[in-house]
């Protein structure tokens, strides 16, 4: 099964999606001060609203 991560971390938001399928989740958090730590935290959302593991993602795109 094909998932894919989007993320996208800019000054003020970072935006993250999940694409199994013909599903998709997102998420919107503040950056904050670590854009690393903002980017981790959006990858877990999406995978946790998704039901998906990180070992089942085949792409994460940035």
């Amino acid at each position: 099964m094909l998932i894919t991560i989007g993320i996208d971390i800019g000054s003020v938001a970072t935006k993250g999606v999940l694409i199994k399928r013909e599903s998709k989740w997102q998420t919107m958090i503040p950056s904050g001060w670590s854009p690393r730590d903002a980017g981790r935290l959006a990858i877990e959302q999406v995978l946790k609203s998704s039901c998906s593991e990180l070992n089942q993602v085949e792409k994460i795109i940035a």
